[in-house]
């Protein structure tokens, strides 16, 4: 029985080595002959929040307060469903890690007509306890900045 479990143990061992030896090799195989990666384009700069046509919760912010934040841009609006869905994580994430230099920005980017009345923006920021800074970006201009190509 001893003898067993020391086998036992020695394939796990060996199985170990074996995925470090791996592990070691496809780093050395995906960095070889390669710089250092750099950050993709989208983690270099935060395009400019100017394109905002006003904004809730927060005066305008404006990418020189945000360096060194962590920063997620959540681009929503009040009627997708997608978007309600998601918001108590988002609001989750808000609460959990401002501490520690989180920052989430709303980005209302309307998909009908009638998500362009700024009273009902308002009233749905209201309506969905949302504390964070929302930028109303009623004519598009934070969707363009940003490439966003739908709602989540």
């Amino acid at each position: 029985m001893a003898a067993g479990s020391f086998r036992l143990s020695a394939t796990r061992l060996g199985a170990l080595i074996l995925c470090g030896v791996i592990a070691l090799a496809c780093a050395r195989w995906a960095t070889a002959g390669e710089e250092r990666l750099e950050p993709a384009a989208s983690a270099r700069a935060l395009p400019s929040l100017d394109g905002a046509t006003s904004w809730i919760n927060s005066p305008p912010l404006e990418e020189t307060t945000l360096r060194g934040h962590g920063v997620l841009i959540d681009f929503w609006t009040y009627s997708c469903i997608n978007c309600l869905r998601t918001l108590p994580y988002v609001r989750a994430w808000q609460r959990k890690y401002a501490s520690h230099g989180f920052v989430v920005i709303g980005v209302h980017t309307p998909e009908f007509n009638f998500e362009h009345a700024p009273r009902n923006i308002q009233r749905a920021v209201g309506d969905l306890a949302i504390y964070f800074p929302v930028a109303v970006d009623s004519e598009n201009g934070l969707w363009s900045a940003f490439a966003a190509r739908t709602w989540p």
